[in-house]
């Protein structure tokens, strides 16, 4: 019943911050660094560099797994709130942009034992931000409890290949007597290192079936309809059906199915989205395809690099215009 509670306080805190509310406070972060030993144990340094432009750290700084005392943790994001303000390396957002939707909690519970958090910021920040991070976490240390924001599939599926079931759902704020975290940063975001584990992670689960050509098309079409080219949808798969390309809706299947068809694959076209994330999966070369209208980020373009693939953009309204010989061509079928 309190946790019901505290649940719909938590609610009601967040909409009043992002419909009502008004921060206007100059210092409302803190970084690790200037925590002192009463708030924070140094567990591990990682094979990883964060690519700061900063004076107040050295460039190329070793990121680190850490032991917090009382911090209070948003199970959902990972945010973290230290007495003095937000944990700069608990998020990879400016603390400005996140204050106005990440209120300071005002009720949270208490939980005694060593804690680490599995955080939910939807699928493509969970696969490229958070479960690298958590899976730092745990590689060395003792797991007493894994404290989990949201009841996502993919969440649980992830903990059920580690072999994980002492986790805990909570949707509000908590105080945690011992949290350990791996360090974000805003400079470093998806590494050959992070790559690495996530390979390590899936090496279990193998292809199912050869698919060779696979298109990722979405079931839910709502979200940046226009910009993403999500309207086009139809006309493309009519253009590639004479190409043997498996279409595939990533929202029906568990994580494990969703690894064993990436891997299967030769190569992944997709509509810019959390779909295309899962091109981290395959350790072979591939050709990865990004379909998008406006919505253009170099995100994809980016971890293709990292992994190794061979990256190509295009829109929408033009991929419908070309013939069958030029798509043979970008399916490099001839």
């Amino acid at each position: 019943m309190i946790s019901k509670i505290l649940d719909f306080l938590w609610i009601l805190q967040r909409l009043y911050q992002r419909k009502i509310g008004f921060i206007n406070v100059k210092e409302v972060n803190v970084a690790s660094r200037e925590l002192d030993n009463n708030y924070i144990r140094i567990l591990r340094f990682l094979n990883t560099k964060k690519n700061f432009i900063n004076y107040k750290e050295k460039l190329n700084s070793t990121n680190k797994v850490i032991e917090l005392n009382n911090p209070i943790l948003n199970t959902k994001t990972g945010v973290i709130w230290m007495d003095s303000g937000i944990l700069e390396e608990s998020t990879i957002w400016p603390v400005s942009r996140l204050l106005k939707w990440e209120p300071r909690p005002l009720f949270y519970s208490k939980i005694k034992q060593s804690s680490i958090n599995l955080p939910d910021n939807g699928y493509y920040h969970f696969l490229i931000e958070d479960l690298p991070r958590f899976i730092e976490t745990i590689e060395e240390n003792v797991v007493k409890q894994v404290l989990i924001g949201s009841e996502s599939n993919y969440v649980k599926d992830s903990l059920g290949i580690m072999g994980l079931d002492n986790y805990v759902v909570v949707k509000h704020p908590v105080r945690c007597e011992r949290l350990i975290i791996s360090e974000k940063n805003l400079g470093g975001i998806f590494s050959k290192f992070e790559r690495n584990i996530l390979l390590n992670f899936a090496k279990s689960i193998n292809c199912i079936e050869n698919f060779d050509v696979i298109f990722i098309d979405r079931l839910n079409k709502s979200k940046e309809y226009n910009k993403r080219g999500l309207k086009y949808a139809s006309e493309i798969k009519t253009k590639l059906k004479n190409f043997r390309v498996k279409t595939v809706y990533m929202e029906q299947l568990n994580l494990s199915e969703q690894i064993s068809i990436i891997k299967s694959a030769r190569i992944v076209i997709g509509f810019h989205g959390a779909g295309l994330a899962n091109m981290v999966w395959n350790d072979n070369s591939l050709r990865i395809i990004e379909l998008t209208e406006y919505r253009m980020t170099s995100h994809f373009g980016h971890i293709a690099s990292i992994c190794g693939h061979e990256y190509l953009r295009f829109k929408c309204s033009d991929f419908i215009k070309f013939d069958e010989n030029h798509i043979s061509k970008i399916l490099r079928i001839i």
